[in-house]
């Protein structure tokens, strides 16, 4: 997927980034936002 769309890379890598700090120090809202935008980015992607 990153070598069909480069830009997006980055954009997952943020994503999984803010999840992991969410299931670290956040509310389950907070980790079910984030893992929904990671979600969305994927599925953009599909």
């Amino acid at each position: 997927a990153a070598t069909e769309h480069p830009e997006s890379a980055k954009f997952i890598r943020a994503s999984a980034d803010e999840l992991k700090m969410a299931l670290i120090s956040s509310t389950d809202a907070d980790v079910r936002q984030r893992l929904d935008a990671l979600t969305d980015v994927l599925f953009d992607l599909a």
